[in-house]
């Protein structure tokens, strides 16, 4: 078996990795049986941290025009919707 992934939390721009003990098996959908990646858990500072995050970045987002804003979550939707296909 590859080496596992652990998937990582993005808070303030970055990718961190978690601080929590517990894991668990991203299986492929496929087969349902292979590993893909894991899921470390979260623990309450990154909660934490990613909290503080979102505050610091909220004054800017709130400034942003709505039109400018609608354009960045609708270019997620495209992203998002681009990575089922």
């Amino acid at each position: 078996m590859a080496q596992s992934v652990f998937l990582k939390n993005l808070i303030g721009g970055s990718w961190v990795e978690t601080s929590g003990k517990d894991e668990r098996p991203i299986l492929n959908p496929a087969d349902g049986e292979s590993v893909l990646a894991r899921l470390r858990s979260s623990a309450p500072d990154d909660a934490a941290k990613a909290v503080d995050a979102a505050a610091l970045a909220f004054p800017a987002w709130k400034a942003m025009p709505v039109v400018q804003r609608c354009r960045i979550l609708l270019h997620c939707k495209e992203l998002l919707e681009n990575r089922r296909r």
